[in-house]
């Protein structure tokens, strides 16, 4: 499954967990660290998901965390996968994609995740991806203020993971437009 399908099928709760789930544990660096492995293309582990329906499912069902705080409307749906082994890879890509807001393991705030392309173009992907205790304006107005620069959460346009924000941002770098539309695109799908 493609990284967009898998994210989509979450927000709209096609993909759920099962309820004797633990809770998401990752820090930081541990959803740094995935973004980097996913931007590179290194394989980051199956997946175990079974098809299911929501009445009669052998376990009760919840949706993945954060899908409430960014889709109001969000519920269990009437056919379902329920995402038995991958939950904290599948929770770690939805926060840095969706932003929910809420704090990490250990933390009293949310972090953001930023994509650097001057270095995802050298391949340099753990240089690449940059995390931000949401809380650090300073330092959030100075990746925004970079050119090539960008939040994880602009591949998100409306629910559904897309590119038409980053044309429009880098339509004119004649340059590099295809390297970074290229490196978008390898991510999400």
């Amino acid at each position: 499954m493609k990284l967009a399908e898998l994210l989509n099928k979450v927000y709209n709760g096609e993909i759920v967990l099962p309820d004797f789930q633990r809770s998401f544990i990752w820090e930081p660096d541990d959803i740094k660290d995935l973004l980097a492995s996913v931007l590179g293309d290194y394989f980051i582990g199956a997946m175990l998901i079974i098809n299911s329906t929501k009445d009669r499912s052998p376990f009760s069902l919840r949706l993945v965390e954060g899908v409430t705080e960014v889709n109001s409307s969000a519920e269990v749906q009437p056919l379902v996968k329920v995402l038995l082994d991958g939950q904290q890879r599948t929770t770690a890509l939805f926060y840095a994609i969706y932003e929910p807001g809420l704090p990490l393991k250990g933390r009293k705030s949310a972090y953001k995740f930023y994509l650097d392309f001057d270095n995802a173009i050298k391949g340099n992907w753990d240089e690449a991806v940059i995390a931000v205790n949401a809380t650090n304006r300073r330092k959030i107005t100075e990746l925004e203020g970079k050119h090539y620069v960008i939040p994880f959460s602009l591949l998100n346009e409306n629910g559904l993971l897309g590119v038409a924000a980053l044309c429009e941002k880098f339509v004119k770098d004649h340059q590099n437009f295809s390297k970074i539309i290229g490196i978008a695109n390898n991510f999400i799908h």
